[in-house]
């Protein structure tokens, strides 16, 4: 069999064409009459999708393969069905063809033939025996196919042939239902005459009736109801096709479903009523027309909200205006304390929040949290809201349960314009929560820069502290906001004024590592020797913390790098205890004295060796620290490295030319820490290196007996061989 070669087209195109003399010529000149294309169809498949009868009938007298499909899996009945070659198809069907032959999605010809309407096809097919209810892979039979479309003909001889009527997709829904959802009244109504169920629900719930008040196809609803459909019946959620219908706003449905006795008092499972449905979408004709059959506005769904609330919340003012007229509780709050208004409000509707006022809203009703309107205005942003709340008498300055005024909610949320409109209208700039915040503090806090430059424009006192003394500033530097600090100094905030313990911003945002806002405070003059109450410097709080950057900008702006603590302890030695190494080498690039000890004597060097920070100690070994400096009892740092189990540290500093037998006070040594300690790593390290195993303390003890005192443990018997005489 040839595939794609020239002759294939010729013979091909011949068939297209209708060209019978040629197609018998090529024929007779021996070309296959079942060749392809590179799409898989065969002469016999282009004759019919063309609905060349004579061609066809010549192909099938030639033997053609009637049910052979191109590579889509459409056989030549399908393609003649498809395209109303009604006269091909029965040819076909009298030749033998597989009359229920289907594609790969399931469908069958007829199922083409009534998807696209082709009665006299669909009729052949009926007449040939044709398997009526057979389904396509996703369930939808012929008369599915032709209800969907709204071929009354073909689902009227459907029926007659015997359809099965309700049957039904995997989802549950049945021709009927496919019907009206596409709003085909006439296929609606000669199913309903042929015995279709008109109440049945697909799988979520849905009736017949809802999914046609859905789309709005008053005519098919109309229908429906006049053959006897429930008006009230309830779907998902306990819904009804009322609800669906004015959440939609289709007036002419909601129209023919009032005049058929539909519930206007009905709810769902939620509450939620048709006057809700329709109010939150705001549909005023439909409002109008369920007010005017009884529909009440006080009536509150299951979270208290009512139909004005949902209005109010979603800005439709015309159905407001509209429930002003009539039977209202303006002031009804739902079960968390929400009105109308506070819903208009946080959804920023100025036009409903006036409208709202008119008619008697109180405007300083309050949550159980205490805000009010104008507070859930300010701390959302909406700036027309709080505007409207103010020009109907908002109180300003009211706080709601923790003492939150509305200026302070919009300066924490960073709501610049709403802070400026509420200054302009008198807020009380400096007013303070129980702990003695104010709003700038709560700006500066949260890094609003706007908010800050609005208040200080304001007038806000700029160095007023809270009960615990923190200022404005100090609050911006320890959140790291560099430009609000900016800000603040440049607006004339003490850089130095101090928080009871003596802490400073410089000091703060150092301890922070907060190297932009360092600069700034040592830019705008901050002291940057200033101690707190405990000797601390920003300074040393950068090197606890490990914060290179801040130490290096603070000694690059003259911090004295030697300024002890009370106890004599340095910045570089509390680096070093704490294993920052970058800090340390900092320090010592910035003059740090590396031999400085504190009040016991103890150097940079001991505490690192003391913790175990190897990479500290090997960069002051590498600067030339005094190995063998000694604390006041005497012991050094290969002593405590010893008496800690730190080997390595121990190593690093024998390497460096530590005096190993050097003793404390009491005349211990290294190695007889080691032994006491049961350290086999160090006590065979010491003595590799040289340590004196008979040398005795003060009390005569060697590191033989130290070790022997500890009995049988583990590894003591591998010591006692070390240090034993051989």
């Amino acid at each position: 069999m040839s595939v794609g070669t020239s002759s294939t087209r010729s013979l091909l195109a011949a068939c297209q064409n209708g060209e019978l003399d040629m197609v018998r010529a090529l024929i007779a000149a021996g070309e296959d009459s079942a060749v392809r294309d590179d799409n898989g169809n065969t002469p016999l498949l282009v004759a019919a999708v063309s609905g060349h009868f004579v061609l066809v009938q010549l192909l099938v007298g030639y033997g053609a393969s009637l049910d052979l499909a191109d590579k889509n899996g459409w056989t030549a009945l399908m393609k003649a069905s498809l395209n109303d070659h009604a006269d091909v198809v029965s040819l076909l069907l009298k030749s033998g063809a597989a009359i229920d032959k289907r594609l790969l999605s399931g469908t069958t010809a007829l199922g083409v033939a009534c998807d696209s309407g082709h009665l006299g096809v669909v009729r052949v097919f009926i007449d040939g025996g044709a398997s009526i209810d057979l389904a396509a892979k996703n369930g939808w039979t012929a008369l599915m196919k032709a209800s969907f479309k709204g071929h009354v003909e073909v689902v009227s001889l459907l029926l007659k042939s015997g359809a099965t009527i309700d049957k039904r997709l995997p989802s549950g829904t049945t021709a009927l239902g496919v019907a009206c959802a596409t709003g085909h009244e006439g296929v609606a109504r000669i199913l309903i005459d042929g015995g279709a169920s008109i109440d049945l629900a697909d799988n979520n719930g849905w009736t017949i009736l809802m999914k046609a008040s859905l789309r709005g196809y008053a005519g098919v609803v109309r229908c429906l109801l006049r053959s006897g459909s429930d008006v009230d019946k309830k779907g998902p959620n306990e819904a009804t096709a009322l609800a669906v219908a004015c959440f939609h706003g289709h007036l002419a449905v909601v129209q023919c479903l009032l005049e058929y006795g539909a519930s206007v008092v009905g709810a769902d499972k939620g509450g939620t009523t048709a006057l809700m449905e329709a109010a939150m979408s705001g549909h005023l004709d439909v409002v109008k027309l369920l007010v005017q059959h009884g529909a009440k506005v006080i009536i509150q769904d299951m979270n208290g909200n009512t139909a004005l609330i949902w209005a109010a919340k979603n800005g439709h003012t015309a159905v407001v205006q509209l429930f002003m007229d009539g039977d209202v509780s303006i002031d009804l709050a739902n079960h968390a304390g929400w009105t109308a208004l506070m819903q208009a409000s946080w959804k920023n509707h100025p036009d409903m929040v006036s409208l709202l006022l008119k008619y008697g809203a109180a405007v300083d009703k309050r949550l159980p949290s205490g805000t009010m309107a104008l507070g859930v205005a300010s701390e959302t942003g909406q700036v027309g809201a709080a505007r409207a709340l103010l020009d109907g008498g908002a109180s300003i300055d009211l706080t709601d349960n923790n003492g939150w005024t509305a200026l302070m909610k919009a300066s924490l949320k960073g709501h610049a314009d709403v802070v400026s409109l509420l200054l302009e209208s008198g807020a009380a700039v400096d007013k303070r929560l129980p702990n003695g915040t104010t709003a700038l503090g709560v700006a500066c806090k949260n890094g609003h820069l706007g908010v800050v430059r609005a208040l200080i424009d304001g007038g806000a006192w700029i160095d007023l502290a809270t009960k615990n003394g923190w200022t404005a500033l100090v609050k911006a530097s320890s959140k790291g906001h560099a430009d609000v600090v900016a800000l603040l100094l440049k607006s004339g905030a003490a850089v130095d004024k101090p928080l009871p313990s003596g802490s400073k911003a410089l000091g703060i945002a150092s301890d922070s590592g907060y190297v932009k806002v360092v600069r700034v405070l040592i830019d705008g003059g901050a002291s940057i020797d200033l101690a707190d109450n405990n000797g601390w410097t920003a300074l040393m709080k950068a090197s606890l913390k490990g914060h290179a950057d801040v130490v290096s900008l603070l000694l690059k702006s003259g911090a004295a790098v030697d300024k002890p603590l009370l106890n004599g302890t340095t910045a570089l030695e509390i680096a070093c205890d704490n294993g920052h190494v970058g800090v340390v080498r900092v320090l010592i690039s910035g003059g740090a004295s590396i031999d400085w000890a504190d009040n016991d004597g103890w150097s940079a060097l001991m505490k690192a060796s003391l913790k175990g920070h190897s990479d500290v100690v090997s960069l002051l070994l590498m600067n030339d620290v005094n190995v063998d400096n000694q604390c006041l009892n005497g012991s050094t740092a290969l002593r405590i490295a010893c008496e800690n189990g730190r080997s390595n540290i121990a190593r690093l500093l024998i390497q460096s030319g530590a005096s190993i037998d050097l003793s404390d006070q009491k005349g211990e040594r290294p190695l007889q820490w080691a032994a006491r300690n049961g350290d086999l790593e160090v006590v065979e390290l010491l003595v590799v290196h040289g340590a004196g195993i008979e040398l005795t303390d003060n009390s005569g003890w060697n590191a033989l007996m130290k070790a022997a005192e500890r009995g049988e443990v583990p590894r003591n018997g591998a010591i006692l061989d070390t240090l034993s005489p051989h």
